[in-house]
């Protein structure tokens, strides 16, 4: 659940002072520098809430002594705007930043330099909120006005063409988003030196970018040189190092590298408890990290505490903000690892309660949380509730993000896989096919992410008993599933538990006991040896030795599977 501390390094901070002119008073300018000073440091401690009350006193001084119209007054207000955007309170910080832009056009022209700043930060508030198609227009513009002012090649024209790589990262439209962000790499490369700090910012989205189309090479290569040179500028016990520490320890989580992810992650909580404070966001997001690489291995007793003390710091700082919503989402999925539902649904309502009071009804995140919270009543049986959540959550993505992208086969997935846990597989084959059209559209035929996708659908036709469409489909997910990194991966052990099951209803017990010892070491390996997934495995070996005949094989195996179902209280799949 948690992903990266910031995958999309922000391009610009807030514009802090454009223009130095003389206060009415000496009294007047202490008292401001003063405010901005603490301000700045309640900002950076992400003590948002305190340190507001404070930018408002400032910009209440720049209008009484300056005038509504002056260029001073329109830092102070984009500066009260950062503020509330780095809150998650977009409402009050669009009529901010245009308030400031406002002042800047009339004072300096459509055209200026500051403009584009103006403009970039507006859109940031757009990206941020997901409201991809207004931000897409105020970014051009953005980009337009400092290649006329300052050149095609400029640092701040580079800027310019980061965010616009951010935007359409976020939109999922991958082949713009990528010569942006390798424009602006260029540009700062050029200008900067190879080794420049602001560098890294960009070799990181870039490497997320990699992440994300699963070319994992690229990734690491782009993660480490970032990390490198962070390093070198700041030390080894820096916040930016620790946050490039974080994103290669999430490439390698996303891989299933758990004893390579764990490791950077400690480092990471390490460095930001110590320079930062316990309590700071930062060491809030790290301790999510790691509570999920403990979740992936099956260690739920130890993630629980580590999300108990990160939703501690978000409630801290910012109750009802988007990160505190994530927080809660991976919160209620170690409750429902643990059984203990009823503790899990109080937690995602909270965090869909919060997206849809940020970002509205029909949000890109209130979908997701939806799909999480629809997931939940789904693995309890509880398909009432689920169905009315995965088919809003369905709907929502098709509007944001079209009928036919990877997010809507993603929710497409979801619904089909509760219609297969309803045993409609008439409901579910249709959608997985869909799912697996779009995959193919938007990936390729052959790209990794497929093996999960063509899984499900070989599974759903071999609980229809059509094994002549199930073979084939599963052999081309473990295909695919081979071609990874690292083949032992979870997709591959889910594969070859599936095609074994085919196998043991088609009572082709030869083949079928190798593929289940494999699935098994592999988990065992990848997830746990306590792992409900790893209990899977083993209740499918012990069923095929039960049919084969042999009980001394499989009770110890079914006695093992039981275990673990006990310690996890998560009842057995139905085969």
């Amino acid at each position: 659940m948690p992903g990266m501390k910031t995958w999309i390094a922000c391009a610009l901070a807030a514009v802090v002072v454009l223009f130095q002119c003389p206060l009415f008073g000496a009294a007047s300018e202490a008292e401001i520098n003063n405010l901005i000073a603490k301000y700045e440091k309640l900002q950076d401690a992400g003590r948002f809430d305190e340190a507001i009350p404070l930018a408002k006193q400032v910009l209440k001084l720049e209008e009484d002594l300056r005038g509504p119209n002056h260029l001073d007054t329109a830092v102070a207000a984009n500066n009260l705007a950062e503020l509330y955007r780095s809150k998650g309170d977009f409402a009050s910080a669009e009529p901010l930043y245009k308030q400031a832009m406002g002042i800047w056009e009339k004072a300096l022209g459509p055209e200026h330099p500051n403009m584009a700043s103006g403009l970039n930060n507006l859109g940031l508030l757009y990206l941020d909120k997901g409201d991809y198609a207004s931000a897409e227009p105020i970014l051009q513009r953005a980009l337009k006005i400092r290649e006329k002012a300052l050149g095609p090649d400029s640092v701040d024209t580079g800027s310019s063409a980061g965010l616009l790589g951010a935007l359409y990262y976020y939109m999922g439209d991958y082949a713009k988003s990528e010569p942006y962000y390798q424009r602006a790499l260029a540009i700062q490369e050029n200008k900067l030196g190879k080794n420049n700090p602001q560098i890294a910012n960009t070799l990181n989205n870039l490497a997320a970018l990699y992440l994300d189309m699963d070319q994992f090479a690229k990734a690491e290569t782009l993660f480490k040189r970032a990390l490198a040179i962070r390093e070198k500028a700041y030390g080894e016990k820096h916040p930016q190092t620790a946050a490039s520490l974080n994103n290669l320890a999430s490439l390698y989580r996303n891989q299933g590298h758990y004893d390579l992810a764990l490791p950077l992650f400690q480092r990471c909580l390490k460095i930001d408890e110590a320079i930062l404070g316990p309590n700071h966001v930062d060491v809030a997001v790290t301790l999510e990290n790691i509570a999920s690489v403990y979740e992936k291995q099956g260690l739920y007793s130890k993630a629980l505490p580590l999300y108990t003390r990160a939703l501690a710091i978000h409630d801290a700082i910012a109750p009802d903000h988007p990160d505190t919503a994530r927080c809660l989402d991976g919160f209620a999925e170690i409750y429902d690892d643990l059984g203990q539902p009823e503790k899990a649904v109080p937690l995602f309502q909270r965090g869909l309660n919060i997206r849809e009071k940020t970002f509205g009804p029909d949000h890109q995140q209130v979908a997701d949380s939806l799909s999480f919270f629809g997931l939940h009543y789904r693995s309890q049986k509880d398909f009432d509730k689920a169905l009315p959540m995965l088919e809003r959550a369905l709907k929502i993505t098709e509007n944001a993000s079209g009928p036919e992208s990877i997010a809507t086969a993603d929710m497409v997935n979801n619904l089909a896989m509760l219609y297969d846990k309803k045993g409609d597989y008439a409901q579910a084959v249709p959608l997985l096919e869909r799912s697996v059209k779009i995959y193919e559209l938007r990936r390729g035929a052959d790209h990794p992410e497929m093996a999960h996708i063509l899984c499900n659908l070989g599974n759903a036709y071999r609980e229809q008993q059509d094994y002549v469409k199930a073979e084939p489909v599963l052999v081309r997910a473990r295909r695919i599933a081979r071609a990874y990194a690292d083949p032992d991966n979870e997709d591959m052990a889910a594969i070859l538990l599936h095609l074994g099951d085919l196998y043991t209803d088609a009572s082709r017990y030869q083949e079928a006991e190798p593929l289940y010892k494999e699935s098994l070491r592999i988990r065992e390996k990848v997830i746990g040896s306590q792992a409900k997934g790893t209990a899977e495995t083993l209740e499918s070996l012990a069923r095929l030795y039960t049919k084969m005949d042999k009980p001394k094989l499989a009770e110890p195996l079914q006695k093992r599977a039981e275990a673990i179902r006990d310690k996890t209280k998560s009842p057995p799949p139905q085969n």
